[in-house]
Protein backbone atom coordinates (compact mmCIF):
# COMPACT_ATOMS: atom_id res chain seq x y z
CA UNK A 1 0.00 0.00 0.00
CA UNK A 2 2.92 2.31 0.70
CA UNK A 3 4.19 1.82 -2.84
CA UNK A 4 0.79 2.85 -4.24
CA UNK A 5 0.85 6.01 -2.12
CA UNK A 6 4.36 6.88 -3.30
CA UNK A 7 3.40 6.31 -6.95
CA UNK A 8 0.23 8.40 -6.50
CA UNK A 9 2.28 11.19 -4.94
CA UNK A 10 4.79 11.14 -7.80
CA UNK A 11 2.01 11.15 -10.39
CA UNK A 12 0.39 14.10 -8.59
CA UNK A 13 3.65 16.04 -8.60
CA UNK A 14 4.14 15.27 -12.29
CA UNK A 15 0.60 16.49 -13.03
CA UNK A 16 1.27 19.71 -11.10
CA UNK A 17 4.48 20.19 -13.07
CA UNK A 18 2.66 19.77 -16.39
CA UNK A 19 -0.06 22.24 -15.35
CA UNK A 20 2.59 24.75 -14.30
CA UNK A 21 4.47 24.29 -17.58
CA UNK A 22 1.31 24.80 -19.64
CA UNK A 23 0.34 27.97 -17.75
CA UNK A 24 3.89 29.33 -18.02
CA UNK A 25 3.97 28.69 -21.77
CA UNK A 26 0.61 30.41 -22.25
CA UNK A 27 1.41 33.48 -20.17
CA UNK A 28 4.90 33.80 -21.61
CA UNK A 29 3.76 33.67 -25.24
CA UNK A 30 0.77 35.99 -24.80
CA UNK A 31 1.85 38.39 -22.03
CA UNK A 32 5.65 37.94 -21.67
CA UNK A 33 5.26 37.02 -18.00
CA UNK A 34 6.28 33.77 -16.32
CA UNK A 35 3.88 32.95 -13.50
CA UNK A 36 5.72 30.06 -11.85
CA UNK A 37 9.27 31.11 -11.04
CA UNK A 38 11.51 30.94 -7.99
CA UNK A 39 10.77 34.45 -6.74
CA UNK A 40 7.02 33.81 -6.73
CA UNK A 41 7.49 30.40 -5.10
CA UNK A 42 9.72 31.72 -2.32
CA UNK A 43 7.40 34.68 -1.68
CA UNK A 44 4.31 32.49 -1.41
CA UNK A 45 6.07 29.73 0.57
CA UNK A 46 7.36 32.28 3.08
CA UNK A 47 3.86 33.78 3.33
CA UNK A 48 2.32 30.37 3.96
CA UNK A 49 5.00 29.62 6.56
CA UNK A 50 4.17 32.91 8.30
CA UNK A 51 0.47 31.96 8.27
CA UNK A 52 1.16 28.51 9.72
CA UNK A 53 3.62 29.51 12.43
CA UNK A 54 1.66 32.67 13.26
CA UNK A 55 -1.48 30.60 13.81
CA UNK A 56 0.45 28.14 15.98
CA UNK A 57 1.98 30.92 18.09
CA UNK A 58 -1.36 32.74 18.36
CA UNK A 59 -3.36 29.68 19.44
CA UNK A 60 -0.67 28.58 21.92
CA UNK A 61 -0.53 32.05 23.42
CA UNK A 62 -4.30 32.14 23.81
CA UNK A 63 -4.31 28.81 25.65
CA UNK A 64 -1.48 29.86 27.97
CA UNK A 65 -2.73 33.44 28.49
CA UNK A 66 0.47 34.69 26.87
CA UNK A 67 1.41 37.35 24.34
CA UNK A 68 -0.58 36.66 21.17
CA UNK A 69 0.70 39.73 19.31
CA UNK A 70 3.65 37.84 17.79
CA UNK A 71 1.28 35.38 16.12
CA UNK A 72 -0.89 38.19 14.76
CA UNK A 73 2.21 39.92 13.41
CA UNK A 74 3.32 36.77 11.56
CA UNK A 75 -0.15 36.28 10.12
CA UNK A 76 -0.11 39.92 8.97
CA UNK A 77 3.25 39.39 7.23
CA UNK A 78 1.78 36.34 5.49
CA UNK A 79 -1.22 38.35 4.32
CA UNK A 80 1.04 41.09 2.98
CA UNK A 81 3.04 38.50 1.01
CA UNK A 82 -0.08 37.00 -0.57
CA UNK A 83 -1.45 40.46 -1.41
CA UNK A 84 1.89 41.36 -2.99
CA UNK A 85 1.74 38.21 -5.13
CA UNK A 86 -1.78 39.12 -6.26
CA UNK A 87 -0.70 42.67 -7.11
CA UNK A 88 2.23 41.37 -9.17
CA UNK A 89 0.00 38.96 -11.09
CA UNK A 90 -2.76 41.53 -11.70
CA UNK A 91 -0.27 44.14 -12.90
CA UNK A 92 1.27 41.78 -15.46
CA UNK A 93 -1.89 39.99 -16.69
CA UNK A 94 -5.46 40.98 -17.66
CA UNK A 95 -8.02 40.87 -14.85
CA UNK A 96 -9.78 37.57 -15.62
CA UNK A 97 -6.63 35.67 -16.53
CA UNK A 98 -4.81 37.21 -13.58
CA UNK A 99 -7.55 36.05 -11.23
CA UNK A 100 -7.60 32.50 -12.61
CA UNK A 101 -3.82 32.22 -12.67
CA UNK A 102 -3.51 33.59 -9.14
CA UNK A 103 -6.03 31.09 -7.75
CA UNK A 104 -4.28 28.19 -9.51
CA UNK A 105 -0.85 29.50 -8.52
CA UNK A 106 -1.69 29.86 -4.84
CA UNK A 107 -3.36 26.43 -4.80
CA UNK A 108 -0.36 24.73 -6.37
CA UNK A 109 2.09 26.59 -4.16
CA UNK A 110 0.32 25.28 -1.03
CA UNK A 111 1.23 21.74 -2.04
CA UNK A 112 4.72 22.65 -3.21
CA UNK A 113 5.42 24.61 -0.02
CA UNK A 114 4.67 21.58 2.13
CA UNK A 115 6.73 19.26 -0.08
CA UNK A 116 9.52 21.84 -0.26
CA UNK A 117 9.61 22.23 3.53
CA UNK A 118 10.12 18.50 4.06
CA UNK A 119 12.66 18.37 1.22
CA UNK A 120 14.56 21.24 2.82
CA UNK A 121 14.67 19.43 6.15
CA UNK A 122 15.85 16.22 4.47
CA UNK A 123 18.52 18.13 2.54
CA UNK A 124 19.70 19.79 5.73
CA UNK A 125 19.95 16.44 7.52
CA UNK A 126 21.77 14.78 4.64
CA UNK A 127 24.19 17.65 4.08
CA UNK A 128 25.33 17.75 7.70
CA UNK A 129 26.00 14.04 7.93
CA UNK A 130 24.18 13.56 11.20
CA UNK A 131 25.54 10.52 13.01
CA UNK A 132 24.41 8.78 16.19
CA UNK A 133 25.70 10.12 19.48
CA UNK A 134 27.42 7.67 21.80
CA UNK A 135 27.61 8.20 25.55
CA UNK A 136 31.06 7.15 26.72
CA UNK A 137 30.41 7.92 30.38
CA UNK A 138 27.55 5.48 30.88
CA UNK A 139 27.84 2.77 33.56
Amino acid sequence: MLVVKIIAGLISLLTLYLIMKKINNYTHTHYQYVVFDWFNYILVAASYACFYFGHKIYSTALLEQGDWLNGILLIGIGIIGIILMCIINFSKLPMLIGLLVTVVQLSIYVILSIVGFYALIALFILSHGIRPVYNLNSK
